[in-house]
């Protein structure tokens, strides 16, 4: 489990990676490494029409691989944006979930 500081300290990290123009998967996986981390949740936010377009992208930490995302129209009135950013990371985690289930319960082919 992480601590407050080893959050500060990883925010920290990645702020110096930006700072040297540091924003490919490489710089990443450096950030994932430094936190010890299996997996990273990337996220964007666009402005659509009057509503935010929000996509969560579940990584593998080592490799960068994408595991699983999940996007949704959100209301850009902030309480709302949070709740729905806050239910979008809930279904990437139930989807995961899933996946790992269908994944270790999946019959062998022969």
């Amino acid at each position: 489990m992480l601590g407050r500081q080893d959050i500060q300290n990883a925010v920290a990290f990645a702020g110096e990676q930006e700072a040297a123009g540091c924003n490919d998967n490489t710089c990443l996986a450096e950030v994932a490494t430094a936190l010890s981390a299996d997996r990273l949740i990337t996220g964007t936010l666009d402005l659509v029409g009057g509503q935010i377009f929000a996509v969560l992208t579940e990584l593998d930490a080592r490799t960068i691989t994408p595991m699983g995302r999940v996007e949704a129209m959100l209301p850009a009135q902030e309480d709302l944006l949070v709740a729905g950013i806050r239910k979008l990371a809930q279904d990437l985690f139930v989807n995961r979930t899933q996946r790992a289930a269908t994944t270790t319960t999946r019959a062998p082919e022969s």
